[in-house]
């Protein structure tokens, strides 16, 4: 007998409301896929899920964190900047169209957008990740770590604070530290190849083949997404 609460059963007009909560079953059925090592499937699911709930801001604000999660930094700079053209106090915006800039290493553009946030907002966490990353990217790495670990005792959530004082570690040799809190990165973005790439990196430097292996395989398969 068919499961009268299942999406199937939902009504068509329900599905496409955009004030409508997305389907529970649909989601449990991204992350089971991402599991089971699907995370194309899943990936794909979650973002059909959400679609209908962007806003215009947003989207482009989404799909600028999509070309920098893959590297795609001249690319990422365009949506933000489109983005800015919406809302050009939107800070959060901002800290990230800061740490592409940063990525590319036009600074100037980046303390530009970095300091307009701080100035607007500078208890906003994303304001203050964002100066952090600036300060990794500039080689600032004890600097960095500091805000970075302040940001993640203050918000033990926060999945880009933890991936980017986990690379501050690596890059400071403190290795343990670093795996430690790059294991807590993918726990919060298990989507994040970067993250499974530097612990495979930080399992070689502790000559553990099989576990850095494993991690690197992890990072392949996210980022062909």
């Amino acid at each position: 007998m068919a499961d009268s609460s299942s999406e199937q059963d939902r009504p068509r007009d329900d599905l496409l409301d955009p004030d409508a909560p997305p389907g529970p079953k649909r989601l449990a059925r991204a992350f089971r896929q991402f599991r089971e090592g699907r995370g194309r499937e899943a990936v794909d699911i979650y973002r059909d899920i959400m679609r209908p709930y962007e806003t215009p801001l947003l989207a482009h604000i989404n799909r600028g964190l999509r070309h920098y999660e893959h590297g795609r930094h001249e690319s990422a700079i365009e949506e933000f900047l489109a983005a800015e053209k919406l809302d050009p106090e939107n800070v959060e915006n901002l800290a990230h169209l800061a740490t592409a800039y940063g990525a590319l290493s036009q600074f100037g553009e980046a303390d530009e957008a970095i300091n307009t946030a701080i100035r607007l907002d500078p208890l906003n966490v994303e304001v203050r990740v964002g100066e952090a990353i600036l300060a990794f990217r500039k080689g600032l790495y004890a600097a960095a770590e500091v805000q970075l670990k302040a940001i993640c005792r203050q918000d033990s959530s926060h999945g880009p604070a933890h991936f980017y004082r986990g690379e501050v570690l690596n890059r400071l040799g403190r290795v343990d530290e670093a795996l430690k809190v790059m294991e807590r990165a993918v726990q919060l973005h298990p989507g994040n190849w970067r993250a499974y790439h530097t612990l495979g990196m930080l399992f070689d430097r502790k000559d553990d083949r099989e576990r850095a292996s494993e991690m690197y395989r992890h990072a392949r398969e996210l980022n062909r997404l």
